[in-house]
């Protein structure tokens, strides 16, 4: 168990004890013990950002060495404490957005994503870009796709303030796209890769204008059992 903070003239948050989270999130869960995961950033932890005057020009791939990066300072994103269930956050709002050479992987993948939804306005918003494997929102008509060559999509107004967990499954014909583990649209998305870079929260100018809390992508179609885990997990930590 770590604990860390301390007490002066108030009460402690769930950070400050760290108990409920340690050592990777909800119940002493490990996102790592599910096979096949190939990239982990988790915005609560504080060891894995780097930022100056609470712009974040470098957040850290926990699985991996495909950390994100941002060196243009007017597109940093900032951190945001205690604005999620009392853990911090990473505020994209405005033209902020954050990349990574990534590597390269195969379909099927399953990517996880702790995040607000996309602004609701005129321009299309593009959350994750990861070479052929796109997740973006036509937000003129609320419609949220996935695309790996074909578009996979559902219609809906969600609102830009709370915190969803997103699922996006790319496996062919089998793809899938859930928010909060209710499935909104499956079908073909398309057989395309994990190539070229990553971009979080804008991808060719189209900034997400969201906040993000946590991203993990497996680089398979995550089991019925695997996934209860994971879930409950994000649930658990981020309050939803």
């Amino acid at each position: 168990m770590k604990i860390h903070g301390t007490a002066e003239a108030g009460a402690l948050s769930k950070k400050d004890f760290g108990v409920a989270f340690n050592p990777s999130g909800g119940g002493g869960f490990d996102p790592d013990s599910i096979d096949d995961l190939g990239a982990w950033y988790d915005a609560s932890d504080s060891s894995t950002i780097t930022s100056s005057s609470d712009r974040v020009s470098k957040w850290d791939d926990k699985k991996g060495s495909a950390d994100l990066v941002q060196t243009d300072g007017s597109k940093q994103p900032l951190l945001v404490e205690d604005d999620q269930n009392d853990l911090d956050i990473i505020n994209f709002t405005g033209s902020r957005d954050m990349t990574v050479t990534s590597e390269s992987a195969s379909q099927p993948t399953t990517w996880y994503l702790v995040m607000t939804a996309p602004a609701a306005d005129t321009t299309t918003r593009r959350p994750l870009t990861c070479g052929s494997q796109q997740f973006f929102h036509s937000a003129v008509s609320n419609r949220f796709s996935i695309y790996a060559g074909a578009q996979l999509n559902f219609i809906e107004s969600l609102g830009t303030t709370q915190f969803y967990i997103w699922t996006l499954r790319f496996n062919g014909a089998s793809s899938d796209l859930l928010v909060d583990d209710t499935s909104k649209v499956s079908g073909d998305a398309g057989t395309g890769t994990i190539n070229g870079t990553l971009n979080i929260a804008g991808s060719d100018n189209n900034y997400s204008n969201n906040k993000f809390g946590e991203i993990l992508r497996y680089d398979s179609d995550v089991s019925s059992d695997d996934n209860d885990l994971i879930i409950e997990y994000l649930q658990d930590k981020w309050g939803l």
